[in-house]
Protein backbone atom coordinates (compact mmCIF):
# COMPACT_ATOMS: atom_id res chain seq x y z
CA UNK A 1 0.00 0.00 0.00
CA UNK A 2 1.38 3.38 -1.02
CA UNK A 3 1.04 6.08 1.63
CA UNK A 4 -0.96 9.06 0.49
CA UNK A 5 -0.54 12.59 1.61
CA UNK A 6 -3.61 14.69 1.90
CA UNK A 7 -2.88 18.27 1.03
CA UNK A 8 -5.04 20.86 2.73
CA UNK A 9 -4.64 24.29 1.15
CA UNK A 10 -4.08 27.22 3.45
CA UNK A 11 -7.21 29.19 4.23
CA UNK A 12 -5.26 32.25 3.07
CA UNK A 13 -4.58 30.75 -0.38
CA UNK A 14 -7.75 32.29 -1.81
CA UNK A 15 -6.76 35.79 -0.61
CA UNK A 16 -9.90 36.30 1.48
CA UNK A 17 -8.82 39.68 2.86
CA UNK A 18 -9.82 42.76 0.90
CA UNK A 19 -8.37 46.27 0.79
CA UNK A 20 -4.78 45.25 1.53
CA UNK A 21 -5.76 43.30 4.65
CA UNK A 22 -3.10 40.83 5.78
CA UNK A 23 -4.21 37.20 6.08
CA UNK A 24 -2.86 34.89 8.76
CA UNK A 25 -3.85 31.36 9.73
CA UNK A 26 -5.03 30.57 13.22
CA UNK A 27 -2.99 27.50 14.26
CA UNK A 28 -5.72 26.12 16.49
CA UNK A 29 -8.68 26.28 14.12
CA UNK A 30 -6.97 26.33 10.71
CA UNK A 31 -9.09 29.33 9.76
CA UNK A 32 -7.98 32.69 8.49
CA UNK A 33 -7.88 36.00 10.33
CA UNK A 34 -7.59 39.31 8.49
CA UNK A 35 -5.59 42.18 9.96
CA UNK A 36 -7.07 45.35 8.49
CA UNK A 37 -5.53 48.75 8.00
CA UNK A 38 -7.07 51.62 9.99
CA UNK A 39 -9.13 52.55 6.95
CA UNK A 40 -11.11 49.26 6.92
CA UNK A 41 -12.73 46.78 9.28
CA UNK A 42 -14.79 43.59 9.19
CA UNK A 43 -14.01 39.86 8.96
CA UNK A 44 -12.47 40.36 5.50
CA UNK A 45 -11.62 44.09 5.78
CA UNK A 46 -14.63 44.70 3.56
CA UNK A 47 -16.11 47.68 5.41
CA UNK A 48 -14.80 51.20 5.04
CA UNK A 49 -13.99 52.98 8.29
CA UNK A 50 -15.77 56.20 7.45
CA UNK A 51 -14.23 57.90 10.47
CA UNK A 52 -10.72 57.30 9.11
CA UNK A 53 -11.43 59.30 5.96
CA UNK A 54 -13.68 61.84 7.64
CA UNK A 55 -11.25 63.01 10.30
CA UNK A 56 -12.74 65.98 12.05
CA UNK A 57 -16.30 65.13 10.98
CA UNK A 58 -17.40 65.23 14.63
CA UNK A 59 -17.12 68.69 16.14
CA UNK A 60 -16.79 70.01 19.69
CA UNK A 61 -14.99 66.97 21.08
CA UNK A 62 -17.33 64.38 19.54
CA UNK A 63 -16.01 60.90 18.74
CA UNK A 64 -16.68 59.29 15.35
CA UNK A 65 -17.98 55.70 15.48
CA UNK A 66 -18.21 53.60 12.28
CA UNK A 67 -21.20 51.33 11.76
CA UNK A 68 -21.58 48.38 9.39
CA UNK A 69 -21.75 49.52 5.82
CA UNK A 70 -19.63 51.88 3.80
CA UNK A 71 -21.31 55.16 4.65
CA UNK A 72 -22.77 54.67 8.10
CA UNK A 73 -21.25 56.39 11.09
CA UNK A 74 -22.41 58.47 13.99
CA UNK A 75 -20.85 60.99 16.31
CA UNK A 76 -20.83 60.28 20.01
CA UNK A 77 -21.23 63.80 21.40
CA UNK A 78 -20.23 65.19 24.78
CA UNK A 79 -23.28 66.01 26.88
CA UNK A 80 -23.07 69.71 25.99
CA UNK A 81 -23.65 69.08 22.25
CA UNK A 82 -26.03 67.21 19.97
CA UNK A 83 -26.68 66.75 16.25
CA UNK A 84 -25.27 64.41 13.60
CA UNK A 85 -21.82 66.04 13.88
CA UNK A 86 -22.12 67.44 17.44
CA UNK A 87 -22.54 70.91 15.98
CA UNK A 88 -25.57 72.03 18.02
CA UNK A 89 -25.10 73.22 21.58
CA UNK A 90 -27.55 71.83 24.10
CA UNK A 91 -29.38 74.78 25.64
CA UNK A 92 -31.22 72.78 28.30
CA UNK A 93 -29.08 71.62 31.20
CA UNK A 94 -28.89 67.85 31.69
CA UNK A 95 -29.66 66.57 35.17
CA UNK A 96 -26.60 66.86 37.45
CA UNK A 97 -24.55 68.69 34.80
CA UNK A 98 -23.13 70.97 37.50
CA UNK A 99 -21.84 69.25 40.61
CA UNK A 100 -22.00 70.37 44.26
CA UNK A 101 -25.13 72.55 43.91
CA UNK A 102 -23.73 74.55 40.99
CA UNK A 103 -26.31 76.36 38.84
CA UNK A 104 -26.38 75.45 35.16
CA UNK A 105 -27.27 77.93 32.42
CA UNK A 106 -26.64 78.40 28.71
CA UNK A 107 -24.13 81.11 27.84
CA UNK A 108 -25.20 82.54 24.48
CA UNK A 109 -21.95 84.48 24.13
CA UNK A 110 -19.79 81.36 24.46
CA UNK A 111 -22.47 79.14 22.84
CA UNK A 112 -22.18 76.51 25.58
CA UNK A 113 -23.49 75.44 28.96
CA UNK A 114 -21.77 76.86 32.00
CA UNK A 115 -21.92 76.37 35.74
CA UNK A 116 -22.12 79.08 38.39
CA UNK A 117 -20.39 77.48 41.36
CA UNK A 118 -21.06 78.10 45.05
CA UNK A 119 -18.19 79.79 46.91
CA UNK A 120 -16.67 76.53 48.09
CA UNK A 121 -16.23 74.95 44.62
CA UNK A 122 -14.72 75.86 41.24
CA UNK A 123 -14.00 74.23 37.87
CA UNK A 124 -16.02 73.84 34.68
CA UNK A 125 -18.53 71.58 36.47
CA UNK A 126 -18.00 72.86 40.07
CA UNK A 127 -16.07 69.69 40.77
CA UNK A 128 -13.00 71.22 42.47
CA UNK A 129 -13.27 72.06 46.19
CA UNK A 130 -11.77 75.36 47.28
CA UNK A 131 -9.87 75.08 50.55
CA UNK A 132 -11.22 77.34 53.26
CA UNK A 133 -8.60 79.22 55.31
CA UNK A 134 -8.40 76.63 58.12
CA UNK A 135 -9.07 73.52 56.06
CA UNK A 136 -5.39 72.51 55.93
CA UNK A 137 -5.13 72.75 59.72
CA UNK A 138 -8.23 70.55 59.98
CA UNK A 139 -6.92 68.07 57.41
CA UNK A 140 -3.60 67.66 59.26
CA UNK A 141 -4.63 67.90 62.93
CA UNK A 142 -1.76 68.26 65.35
CA UNK A 143 0.70 69.49 62.72
CA UNK A 144 1.69 72.31 65.06
CA UNK A 145 3.25 70.80 68.20
CA UNK A 146 3.30 71.63 71.92
CA UNK A 147 -0.01 73.48 72.03
CA UNK A 148 0.93 75.98 69.31
CA UNK A 149 -1.68 77.59 67.04
CA UNK A 150 -2.17 76.54 63.41
CA UNK A 151 -3.03 79.21 60.83
CA UNK A 152 -3.71 78.44 57.15
CA UNK A 153 -4.34 80.70 54.15
CA UNK A 154 -5.76 77.79 52.14
CA UNK A 155 -2.45 76.70 50.59
CA UNK A 156 0.14 77.04 53.38
CA UNK A 157 0.29 76.34 57.11
CA UNK A 158 1.98 78.55 59.67
CA UNK A 159 2.47 77.55 63.30
CA UNK A 160 2.45 80.28 65.95
CA UNK A 161 4.71 78.94 68.69
CA UNK A 162 4.10 79.30 72.41
CA UNK A 163 6.85 80.77 74.55
CA UNK A 164 9.60 78.23 75.07
CA UNK A 165 9.09 76.51 71.69
CA UNK A 166 10.52 77.07 68.22
CA UNK A 167 10.88 75.42 64.81
CA UNK A 168 8.68 75.32 61.71
CA UNK A 169 6.08 73.28 63.58
CA UNK A 170 7.08 74.43 67.10
CA UNK A 171 8.57 71.00 67.63
CA UNK A 172 11.69 72.18 69.47
CA UNK A 173 11.85 73.26 73.08
CA UNK A 174 14.05 76.28 73.62
CA UNK A 175 16.53 76.20 76.46
CA UNK A 176 16.94 79.50 78.16
CA UNK A 177 20.38 80.28 79.49
CA UNK A 178 20.33 81.01 83.13
CA UNK A 179 22.26 84.01 84.29
CA UNK A 180 24.45 82.29 86.85
CA UNK A 181 26.43 85.46 87.52
CA UNK A 182 23.81 86.59 90.02
CA UNK A 183 24.41 83.66 92.36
Amino acid sequence: MIPTTIYTPSPCASNPCYNDGVCSVSPFTNTYVCSCSQAYYGKQCESLNRCFYQSGVCQNGGTCVSLNGNTNYYCQCPQEYTGRTCDTAVTICPVDYCKNNGQCSFDYTLNRLRCACPGTFSGQYCQIPIASPNTLCDVIPGICKQGSTCISNGTHIQCICRPGTEGEFCEKTTTSKLNLDRY
